[in-house]
């Protein structure tokens, strides 16, 4: 996740602010606020290296009031500079030099006005403030990524815990829900310091960015698994999830700190299983034979033995006729229900039945039906989990 031109303009500090030129821009990504005043006033001859890239750059005009065209300079430069867009503030000027607005349009660079009710101040304020939650996020998310891949020691973990969970308590409970867009930036500012958001609701309640979703972590001194999944049910209600799109994954209560990634892994194991069984939500204990595939998902073995028993359905649906591969998979995530998988894919039993018996021919002929099903159940369920985690 970075934080974008776009991302600041749907924020609620800046519903003041417009576009006025390069709208083809606004996906830049934004790292830092630069503030330019005096520095291509005449005789000025310091501006060498106060500007990087990535940098809004905020600008009262007070260098041009005398002279509006000096700006065509000012653009060129921060476009060649790879600036993320320019910002004014109305007040000494407010329609700028066509060519100027040609200039921006041309190059997909955004340049944004804001009027008298908005203070300069209060701008490049909110603006940093964002991007250095941005920045925090990102760094929280590295972390979490680090610990779902079970790759930390138990020094590092300890340290992990004291940046991801501030308030952090000898129990920990995880919860990941899954979205089927990656979160931008502003919804995810929403839901932390909105009105209905975490912030608002208890500061001891953490939430982290991960992937397509979030974490909501929750610490406290109770036993009992069931006080936090009454107060995940609370910030449900608050955060109006059952609305919100995704599925939810909820890990099993850790007692401790050091076990803060195995919390973690099964809520979006748990998460990812919710997907695949078309269910809003999952809890880790009732997974089942997934407890054992998901913690080696991406393995060496697991992809060898899916792609070699898959291959000949795997190979058709490449060529455009996925009947066969959609049929097992339905039958897979049907448990084999035949009556199930008909009304899933929209084809009569019969025709359910005639698929099955072909996929039998073609990937295991020499096996009983028992014993198809169990390796047909686990190619798929790899194969599966590998598309929703993108290996």
């Amino acid at each position: 996740m970075a934080i974008t031109v776009r991302d600041l303009l749907k924020l609620p500090h800046f519903e003041s602010v417009n576009v006025v030129a390069g709208h083809c821009g606004l996906d830049k990504p934004v790292t830092s606020v630069g503030i330019l005043d005096y520095e291509y006033a005449d005789g000025y001859t310091m501006k060498e290296q106060l500007f990087r890239k990535n940098d809004l750059v905020v600008s009262s005009l007070l260098f041009a009031k005398d002279n509006p065209k000096v700006l065509l300079d000012v653009l060129r430069e921060l476009i060649e500079l790879g600036a993320a867009g320019f910002v004014y503030k109305s007040a000494l000027i407010d329609l700028l030099p066509a060519e100027v607005l040609e200039m921006a349009d041309k190059n997909c660079f955004p340049i944004l006005k804001f009027g008298m009710d908005l203070y300069f101040e209060e701008f490049i304020f909110r603006a940093f403030e964002n991007i250095t939650m941005d920045h925090e996020i990102r760094e929280k998310e590295k972390i979490i990524a680090s610990l779902i891949a079970g790759t930390m020691s138990k020094e590092d973990l300890r340290q992990a815990v004291k940046k991801i969970v501030p308030y952090s308590e000898d129990n920990l409970y995880s919860v990941y829900v899954a979205r089927k867009n990656r979160m931008e930036y502003s919804n995810f500012e929403r839901l932390y310091r909105g009105p209905t958001g975490i912030k608002r609701i208890d500061d001891t309640v953490t939430i982290s960015c991960f992937k397509n979703g979030y974490f909501l972590i929750f610490t406290g001194q109770s036993e009992d698994e069931k006080w936090y999944i009454d107060r995940f049910r609370d910030v449900m209600a608050h955060l109006d999830l059952n609305t919100d799109g995704g599925w939810i994954g909820c890990g099993a209560l850790v007692r401790s700190p050091e076990e803060f990634d195995l919390g973690l892994q099964q809520a979006y194991f748990a998460s990812i299983c919710a997907q695949l069984k078309r269910q809003q939500s999952q809890a880790y204990q009732n997974i089942g034979v997934y407890k054992i595939l998901l913690p080696n998902l991406g393995s060496p073995h697991q992809l060898s033995y899916m792609r070699q028993f898959l291959s000949p359905i795997l190979e058709k649906a490449e060529d455009g006729t996925d009947e066969l591969l959609n049929t097992a998979i339905a039958y897979v995530s049907e448990d084999g229900d035949v009556g199930k998988v008909a009304d899933r894919i929209y084809c009569h039993k019969n025709t359910v039945r005639y698929r099955l018996n072909k996929l039998h021919e073609l990937l295991s002929p020499n096996s009983s039906t028992s014993a198809f099903y169990e390796q047909l159940s686990l190619a798929v369920k790899i194969y599966l989990f590998c598309q929703l985690d993108g290996i």
